[in-house]
């Protein structure tokens, strides 16, 4: 695969992109301050959406790469984990 994407990252850049993608939801973690399951249901979906939407447009950043490229291989990242998933 780095024949096809040619990663460049960095040490920095890869806390980066960890930092960024992690904040919001250690953010939500206030909301386990009120013991509600709905509200609990209201609230961290959002967050976990914004967390992979981070991820998503994050990684093709960090390995310098175009968008479409980048996001295939989150997609070929997701696809595996899946599969490895399933599998165990």
């Amino acid at each position: 695969m780095s024949a096809v994407y040619a990663p460049k990252a960095t040490l920095n850049g890869a806390f980066a992109v960890v930092t960024v993608v992690t904040t919001p939801i250690m953010l939500a973690g206030i909301a386990h301050l009120y013991p509600s399951l709905l509200f609990h249901v209201i609230v961290l979906p959002p967050v976990f959406a914004l967390s992979g939407y981070l991820l998503f447009t994050s990684i093709p950043l960090l390995l310098k790469t175009d968008y479409d490229r980048g996001i295939l291989w989150v997609a070929h990242c997701l696809v595996s984990y899946q599969l490895l998933a399933f599998l165990c």
